[in-house]
């Protein structure tokens, strides 16, 4: 036995001796490597759902100067950007020519692998890229727009260059939708719900509002299709309609959660408790009461109470969201930091929320035809009251405070003014002649990290001397401090008169 192992031993140091010698003693030879370039600079790509698409790479071959096609094999995949979704083949071949794009419009990018492989060693090579896929109306300015008394959807879409709009006339018309506008223009408004409730309801994951003064309804996100059973009363749940029924605002308060005005009554929808639109929240103490068509609210976040005006009683209310099932009062504050009541016994004219100073604005009207502003946090304390005495102000028709300047902007006409409530001074900004302002607003971003623009001031505005269909413009303005003067920054024109606009956001 010791003879054995002895054998085995001295096998054992000669294996081991010649694997140490054997080390470095390979011979390396260099492979052919492809190198990609061109296929794009930014890493990603955006293509038309249906739409042709080509994309041709730049590809050099490290030993195959001629780069003979036939020496190599290509094939074109891609990851759907859903949870457990697999690699697709898509193509194999050296160019990705196709007649019409097959993959759906989705909000992230699909992840894309051209991959060579040599023939004559077997290795491959991967380029990755991101494709997003978009609807060639896909994303832009809604506008609500008011031709010859009817609605009409118009819209400023932006281009595939993420930098030029295109104007479209009547866009329901156009993408071909079955929903038909009736009444006069009142609403269009869009968010992401991020994921839909199960049925009943609305099953979209996605709300695009369009309203008129007699009814609401919510189209397909993606091709602005319709069927009667988006009218919004399918998800509105527990309540008595009235003729005509419809939204008269509507915004967005956070993750899954908004707030809708109807006739008088204030609606709560939050996914995160399972609340939808059903019974109405202005009810206090055995008592159901109107409210004014306006609300205050933080859109993108959501991070604060939505406050509300009780028309009958005339006070500021609050709802914090989730499972309340009424709204809530203010307290007043201690005598030595009150400035005025939130029963405040006068007439609400105008009321938002302040993104820049997270503090809420609001402007009424007393007994006296007297105009008074006032602003205050959602825990209720009161920051400004005074009263207002803006030029013209007992004929200003359409209001927008500044989120950085806090600077009130009206309109008397033609004619748009800014109010500086800390020195209580007046400035007349435009004089648009004959022509007439139907909005002012101040965009409230849902995606502020993207879109940058919440600053800007927009005026529409109309020439009634134009054609119905083409005589509303929309222009944006930067506001300066110190009471400079507004700065052009983006304008269109080619449509109806515009009564309400949104951002439609990707």
């Amino acid at each position: 036995m010791k003879k054995i192992y002895s054998y085995l031993l001295a096998a054992s140091i000669v294996v081991a001796s010649s694997c140490k010698k054997d080390l470095g003693n390979y011979e390396y030879h260099d492979i052919n490597k492809v190198k990609f370039s061109n296929i794009s600079e930014t890493g990603e790509i955006t293509a038309v759902f249906g739409k042709p698409l080509t994309i041709k790479p730049e590809v050099s071959y490290t030993m195959d100067t001629k780069g003979d096609p036939s020496r190599y094999s290509y094939e074109w995949s891609y990851i759907a950007p859903v949870p457990g979704s697999k690699i697709t083949v898509l193509a194999t071949t050296q160019n990705l020519e196709l007649a019409g794009l097959p993959l759906k419009v989705a909000n992230d990018p699909y992840k894309f692998y051209y991959r060579i492989t040599d023939k004559e060693t077997g290795v491959q090579f991967d380029k990755e890229f991101k494709l997003r896929v978009r609807n060639e109306i896909n994303e832009g300015w809604l506008l609500m727009t008011d031709v010859n008394g009817n609605a009409q959807l118009d819209m400023i879409s932006l281009n595939l260059d993420n930098t030029t709009f295109t104007t479209i006339n009547d866009l329901l018309a156009k993408t071909g939708s079955d929903l038909k506008l009736k009444g006069k223009p009142s609403l269009v408004y869009t968010y992401d719900m991020n994921t839909p409730f199960l049925p009943p309801g609305i099953n979209l994951p996605y709300g695009f509002y369009v309203g008129t003064d007699q009814e609401t309804n919510r189209l397909q996100p993606e091709d602005f299709s319709w069927s009667s059973n988006y009218n919004v009363e399918h998800e509105v749940f527990g309540y008595t309609f009235p003729q005509n029924f419809h939204y008269d605002v509507l915004k967005k308060c956070g993750l899954q959660h908004s707030y809708m005005i109807a006739n008088g009554d204030l609606f709560n929808f939050d996914k995160t408790y399972g609340v939808r639109y059903s019974t109405p929240l202005n009810y206090l103490n055995g008592k159901i009461f109107k409210i004014a068509p306006m609300m205050a609210v933080e859109e993108a976040v959501g991070l604060y109470p939505v406050v509300v005006f009780d028309v009958e009683n005339k006070r500021f209310l609050k709802h914090a969201g989730g499972t309340a099932a009424t709204v809530s009062t203010f307290t007043d504050p201690a005598p030595a930091t009150k400035r005025f009541s939130f029963t405040i016994g006068m007439d609400l004219v105008y009321m938002d929320f302040n993104t820049g100073v997270k503090q809420y604005f609001a402007i009424l009207k007393d007994g006296s035809n007297k105009y008074w502003m006032a602003e205050f946090t959602s825990t209720g304390v009161q920051n400004y009251y005074d009263q207002m005495i803006g030029t013209d102000f007992d004929k200003a028709e359409k209001i927008a405070i500044s989120p950085d300047t806090q600077y009130i902007f009206y309109n008397v006409g033609g004619k748009v003014y800014e109010y500086d409530m800390a020195s209580k001074t007046t400035k007349l900004m435009l004089d648009m002649g004959a022509q007439k302002v139907s909005v002012l607003k101040f965009q409230a971003f849902h995606k502020t990290s993207k879109y940058k623009d919440s600053n800007k001031l927009i005026v529409c505005s109309y020439d009634p001397a134009l054609p119905a269909d083409k005589n509303g413009k929309m222009e944006m303005f930067t506001v300066p401090a110190s009471h400079g003067d507004l700065v052009p920054y983006k304008n269109f024109s080619g449509f109806g008169k515009v009564v309400s606009l949104h951002y439609r956001e990707r």
